[in-house]
């Protein structure tokens, strides 16, 4: 069954994708539902930047945030590197992975449970 034909027999128009390429999550969601995602994830990922005591953890940080963001609107910008001999950058990087797919997941269960 194509995108359209689902439309059509369930009357849901989905509209914005998200796409997690690394660990396989790809979703399409209700507009409403991408938005509130997204403004979920965001800030909950902004409280973790911010709580970062490191300075280069949290620029790190920043940056791995901006790329999840674009990701979530299907960019396809490459992911930032981690910053060499800081291996805090991978736990960062996991943690906002984590928070990235806990609040895109809700959402694509609360689409799929309507």
């Amino acid at each position: 069954m194509t995108k359209s034909e689902f439309e059509q027999k369930s009357g849901r128009h989905f509209s914005n994708a998200v796409v997690f390429r690394n660990r396989r999550l790809q979703a399409e969601l209700p507009p409403h539902l991408f938005r509130g995602a997204f403004a979920n994830f965001s800030t909950a990922a902004q409280a973790f930047v911010t709580s970062l005591s490191d300075d280069w953890d949290r620029k790190f940080a920043l940056r791995y945030l901006e790329y999840l963001q674009e990701r979530a609107y299907g960019s396809e910008s490459p992911r930032p590197n981690t910053i060499h001999g800081r291996p805090s950058c991978t736990l960062v990087r996991a943690e906002l992975e984590r928070l990235f797919r806990s609040h895109f997941l809700k959402a694509y269960e609360l689409a799929a449970s309507s």
